[in-house]
């Protein structure tokens, strides 16, 4: 019986279906050339033919068939390294997060890119055969006509770099491949080099200090049936979200590191997310003592080598543990089992310009699609969580008491209004007679003070008492802030524009100008008058771009030291961090946030007064102090912090936002358009009601003036849009509205933040 006659291999597909780095939804047909086929593969970069000249793009498909049918079908320019750049887990994310946020698929792409694709991309090609010109002619002689002049200026090179001069006589299009083609020929090696522009050179920080390798602590019975709990689910392999509600201190990280080491066991990768930079070493110096090498750390403060050098680790599968900021969204983890979304609340993690995506929310469609376990954890979840809790989507993990077996701290609200009527308080005066005791006694002990005001530079304004005038940003519609370190400045917080301070009105010519409002810088300053003997330190964005790099991580581990007895500053010392010697802390103006154009705004403002009050007493058998200054006492907000009641708070916010159908009961979606020329602008916005498609459930509110009206040289509108929970049409209403106003827009910026945090 003879065998049967082995199948012959289906024929590779003919067309690649590529996403290039324009503001398009849509992806672009092009030809696969014969000596491309079957080399071409989904997720690798390429060269195509884009107008008059040549861009990068991702093949995101492969087809038989062009998707195409508008005329001239152009072939692939070149092949781009035989690698791909984008992983099959990593174009499904992008895909989603193209399609939900309804953001070209390019431009999303772009974003989840390795660290180096935008750097310069070298070739090195080295001759193989003989140096000796007699033997060298003859191997050239062998070598097809078409490549022999490449093949010998490529031999003629001894360092073997292909520099502009090769690429212009020869082409760049179409010079890859016919340098393939010669490597195929076993004529020469070929290999690829990126070199990263690092924008000047500056000093490298090691990624996280090294602490020696500890023991797991002993767990409490609460920790311990939250790690059980993971580990089951972890054991099943399937996608499993829980949301870990824990008091601050309670031990929540200790809980992620049992669940990492479950994970890396059965020989799958752990993702932990952060909301800031400044929380990323201090707990990455954990992890590090924890799982030493394996783990790769991704945030905006890295070098883009280091970066680059970490994805890398990460690629080769040297380190499975992975942590940093929202783009570490974005690593090539092919085996992921856990993700933790530490903070989970935390806004910072959504990005609002450019992809407005949210990088919680993403980490639970990446982990759905691997069948990996998701952890989101917070001392104060957002309500949004909380009620994905209560319905039975998240499972629900609580932590009721500190690990260290430490009291939670006392809360005291400081009124500044009745201190100022009785004149126990000057005013002008950030430190009230209630935070100055405490300060006092707390300091006579030899304990530090945290303090806390959420505001940046010494004043919001620089006033005249005479005619009102007040410096205002030429380019954005906001007051410019005045900074008096490290020299008196005015500045903009939004377009960073400066100028040089004048004590001197340029409207009425009055003298000495009134600082209104408080800043950080301010305290700083009234803190040192008062207590000339404490050594002190502020942590805002401007002393660490003073500092250079390495300051955050340079105050933060003289604080832990016990270098500084007071630390000051914005919400960068807020939350996420151990100071084991903090007794006190001072939330300076509590209500700061209250009233600010943005129904989270109660909401943030519980959050930020809870989680920094927890930074007072963590390692202490006697309770920490807490002293909220604020000038509205009875605020919800303010007295659920007080017990950092969570669910106290929940059962007053969440009536307001039914009633006004806010999340989490409705669904919403912020259109802005901006314009340089406010004119073209307005006529936009005047056309704009025409094309928004009456949809059932869907309200449209708007068009009106952003709150910062204009931002950098650009005059800015919006419209809100809301759906009633539990409704599907969002996104068909948003397309309607698209469909019309792009075809329309011409000079005008148009925007879509899908689930907005912000709304300025």
């Amino acid at each position: 019986m003879s065998s049967a006659a082995p199948l012959a291999a289906p024929p590779a597909p003919r067309f690649a279906q590529v996403a290039l780095p324009l503001p398009l939804r849509t992806l672009f047909s092009y030809h696969i050339p014969d000596e491309l086929l079957g080399l071409c593969r989904p997720g690798g970069l390429v060269l195509v033919p884009f107008g008059k000249g040549t861009r990068q793009g991702i093949v995101w498909e492969l087809s038989d068939e062009a998707a195409w049918s508008g005329g001239e079908i152009k072939p692939l320019a070149d092949l781009l390294g035989e690698e791909p750049v984008l992983d099959e887990a990593q174009r499904h994310l992008v895909d989603w997060m193209a399609r939900y946020y309804l953001h070209p698929i390019g431009l999303t792409a772009w974003t989840a890119l390795p660290p180096w694709v935008e750097g310069e991309r070298k070739l090195r090609a080295v001759w193989l055969g003989s140096a000796r010109p007699a033997e060298k002619s003859q191997a050239l002689e062998r070598i097809p006509a078409n490549l022999r002049e490449l093949a010998a200026a490529v031999a003629q090179r001894s360092h073997g770099l292909l520099d502009s001069t090769l690429a212009g006589k020869f082409g760049r299009p179409g010079l890859e491949r016919r340098l393939r083609q010669l490597a195929a020929g076993g004529w020469l090696a070929l290999e690829e080099q990126w070199s990263v522009p690092e924008g000047g050179r500056r000093r490298e920080r090691p990624l996280v200090e090294e602490l020696p390798l500890t023991p797991p602590p002993r767990l409490n019975d609460e920790q311990q049936i939250c790690v059980e709990t993971i580990r089951h689910a972890l054991e099943r392999r399937r996608f499993a979200p829980f949301l870990l509600h824990g008091v601050t201190g309670s031990g929540k990280t200790e809980v992620y590191f049992q669940a990492v080491e479950t994970c890396l066991a059965q020989g799958r990768q752990a993702l932990l997310l952060l909301p800031e930079i400044a929380l990323t070493p201090q707990l990455a110096g954990r992890f590090r003592a924890r799982f030493r090498e394996g783990l790769a750390l991704f945030h905006s403060g890295q070098s883009e080598s280091r970066r680059r050098e970490e994805w890398l680790r990460v690629k080769r599968g040297e380190a499975p543990v992975v942590a940093g900021a929202r783009s570490a969204l974005f690593a090539p983890l092919e085996r992921l089992g856990l993700v933790v979304v530490d903070e989970e609340h935390e806004s910072s993690y959504k990005q609002e310009e450019g992809l407005p995506y949210h990088g919680r929310d993403m980490a639970l469609v990446r982990a759905r699609r691997a069948g990996a376990v998701v952890v989101l954890s917070s001392a104060t979840p957002s309500l949004e969580s909380l009620a994905n809790a209560a319905s039975g989507k998240y499972a629900l993990l609580r932590l009721t008491r500190r690990a260290t077996g430490a009291p939670m701290p006392r809360v005291e609200l400081s009124d500044l209004t009745q201190a100022t009527r009785e004149k126990r308080l000057i005013p002008g005066h950030l430190l009230g007679p209630d935070l100055t005791s405490a300060m006092e006694e707390t300091l006579a002990a030899g304990r530090q003070v945290l303090l806390f005001l959420n505001r940046r530079g010494y004043a919001p304004a620089l006033l005249c008492p005479r005619c009102g005038f007040s410096f205002q940003c030429p380019h954005c519609s906001v007051a410019l802030t005045y900074h008096a370190t490290p020299h008196p400045s005015l500045r903009c917080h939004y377009c960073d524009f400066r100028q040089p301070a004048r004590d001197v009105c340029p409207r009425c010519g009055q003298q000495s100008l009134s600082r209104f409002g408080p800043g950080d810088q301010r305290l700083e300053k009234e803190v040192r008058e008062r207590f000339p003997e404490a050594r002190c330190a502020r942590l805002d964005r401007d002393s660490v771009a003073s500092g250079g790099a390495g300051a955050m991580e340079d105050i933060l581990e003289q604080f832990a030291e016990g270098t500084f007895e007071i630390l000051l500053g914005t919400q960068m010392v807020a939350k996420g961090h151990h100071f084991p010697g903090v007794a006190l802390v001072g939330v300076v103006l509590a209500d700061l946030g209250l009233n600010q154009p943005d129904f989270r705004a109660a909401e943030r403002t519980f959050q930020l007064t809870a989680q920094v009050a927890g930074r007072a007493g963590r390692e202490d058998v006697s309770p920490g102090r807490v002293v909220v200054q604020c000038h509205d006492p009875s605020h919800y907000a303010l007295r659920a912090a007080l017990s950092q009641d969570v669910e106290r708070f929940r059962q007053l916010e969440e009536p307001l936002r039914r009633e006004a159908g806010f999340p989490p009961f409705g669904r919403l979606a912020l259109i802005r358009f901006s314009c340089e020329d406010r004119a073209a602008g307005e006529l936009f916005k005047s056309r704009t009601r025409g094309w928004m498609p009456q949809v059932p459930g869907v309200t449209w509110l708007g068009p009106v003036e952003s709150p910062l009206f204009k931002l950098r040289n650009w005059f800015r509108w919006q419209i809100l849009v809301k759906e009633a929970a539990g409704g599907r049409r969002l996104h068909g209403a948003l397309e309607g509205f698209l469909a019309l106003a792009t075809a329309e827009s011409g000079p005008v910026r148009l925007e879509i933040n899908v689930d907005p945090q912000s709304f300025q």
